[in-house]
């Protein structure tokens, strides 16, 4: 990691902004302003990249872009990024979610076992 430098980013907010960033702090999970303005920023970058791989057609780093706050468990990045608002579909994506969760641990399993198997 880099050295960190005393650079310092002020920001005023009215009431209402100040709101809402407390629930954007809620949202990420975080205390410190600094570590949410930090995942904002990572958020932001993860975006930019979705949209210009949307543009040239590259939809399979696109899924894999997505994939990325999933695993984090941020299930409502998630949604967003894929157009999802409905609560049916957020449900069904949520329990797909668990599945795959599921299968990775069972393969996590299978390998570990195998690996013991063949010393």
């Amino acid at each position: 990691m880099k050295p960190l430098k005393d650079e310092l980013i002020q920001s005023r907010l009215d009431e209402d902004e100040l709101a809402d960033f407390d629930k954007v702090k809620k949202l990420l999970d975080v205390k410190s302003n600094s570590v949410a303005i930090r995942q904002m920023i990572k958020d932001e970058i993860m975006l930019e990249k979705v949209r210009n791989e949307w543009k040239q057609g590259n939809t399979d780093v696109v899924s894999a872009l997505l994939t990325k706050p999933s695993d984090e468990g941020r299930l409502p990045l998630s949604e967003a990024l894929m157009g999802i608002t409905g609560t049916k579909t957020s449900s069904q994506l949520s329990i797909l979610q668990n599945q795959f969760a599921d299968i990775q641990s069972q393969l996590e399993s299978i390998m570990y076992s195998v690996t013991k198997m063949v010393d």
